[in-house]
């Protein structure tokens, strides 16, 4: 692949991203949640962590390693 395709691609994903991103957050005004939806989204950032850290840790490669 030559550095212009590589571009390409990068920055269709970037602008890709960032649309899902931007929608999703424009439309966040113009819904209420309840308060169960906002109390299950605080534990997000609390399980996501650990989940990241776990696949350093104990990944070898393109596989996971839990000896």
């Amino acid at each position: 692949m030559d550095m212009t395709t590589f571009l390409i691609f990068t920055l269709g994903m970037a602008v890709v991203t960032f649309a899902i991103r931007f929608s999703v957050i424009g439309m966040a005004g113009s819904f209420e949640m309840s308060e169960r939806m906002k109390r299950t989204l605080r534990f997000v950032p609390v399980t996501v962590l650990p989940a990241i850290i776990a696949v350093e840790i104990l990944g070898a490669g393109s596989n996971m390693v839990f000896s």
